[in-house]
């Protein structure tokens, strides 16, 4: 599976997509712009354990993005909880 994380304004989109690149499994987490790379890991990981997705079922991850000073944030805290 691939994570697909959508950085909007309001809301952070998560779903998965499987090989057959349907999206799977979407959960919102509010977006917070003063949130730190470990904040985001743990609630990433937390979200995903909720929805039945372990770090085992995850090959990557695509990230879009309309809050620019979020995007390395998403994506350190992806590579943080996907070890």
């Amino acid at each position: 599976m691939i994570l697909a994380v959508d950085i909007g304004n309001t809301y952070t989109n998560l779903g998965c997509l499987d090989k057959d690149c349907r999206i799977d499994r979407i959960v919102q987490l509010p977006t917070d712009r003063a949130e730190t790379k470990y904040g985001y890991a743990v609630k990433l990981s937390q979200t995903l354990e909720l929805v039945g997705i372990s770090t085992d079922d995850l090959e990557g991850a695509v990230i879009s993005s309309v809050v620019p000073q979020l995007t390395a944030v998403m994506r350190d805290a992806i590579t943080l909880f996907a070890k």
